[in-house]
């Protein structure tokens, strides 16, 4: 058995001016109080790091193939063994459905993959219950960061 599915990389928003102009503001204070500290590698990073955010802000969204099967999960090219994979919980209790899977990497913890509507979610949760944990992860400071950006 496996499941297979397109999805966007995430749910595109429209950034408003004022996003990409509290973005331009919240750098412009910290590289002042930067150059302020005479810290000018700080204000240089937080110069190329405000850029990287408003241009990654208005990219859109890549359509992602996923691929569950006994294997392990599939995002494209890559494949996430089970046995690399702590657990996992299907959000279909959501507004935008989705599978959280907890890996076993201390950098990217968490993979957050979009659920279509027409995908029998109680299917997938029962394969992927033949080969990992089912718990619910408690929403994060980072998770609600990334949401808002």
């Amino acid at each position: 058995m496996h499941f297979e599915w397109e999805a966007l990389e995430y749910e595109p928003r429209a950034k408003s001016p004022s996003w990409s102009a509290a973005i331009v503001i919240g750098a412009g204070v910290i590289i002042l109080i930067a150059a302020l500290m005479k810290n000018f590698l700080l204000a240089v990073l937080v110069l190329l790091a405000a850029f990287a955010l408003i241009l990654h802000g208005h990219k859109s969204p890549e359509q992602l193939l996923i691929i569950v099967n006994r294997h392990g999960v599939r995002v494209r090219h890559l494949l996430y063994p089970f046995n690399t994979l702590r657990s996992f919980w299907v959000h279909d209790d959501l507004e935008e459905k989705k599978m959280t899977l907890r890996s076993e990497k201390a950098f990217m913890p968490y993979l957050h993959l979009p659920l279509p509507d027409d995908l029998d979610h109680e299917a997938l949760r029962l394969f992927l219950l033949e080969h990992l944990e089912e718990d619910r992860p408690e929403p994060t400071i980072i998770d609600a960061l990334v949401e808002y950006l």
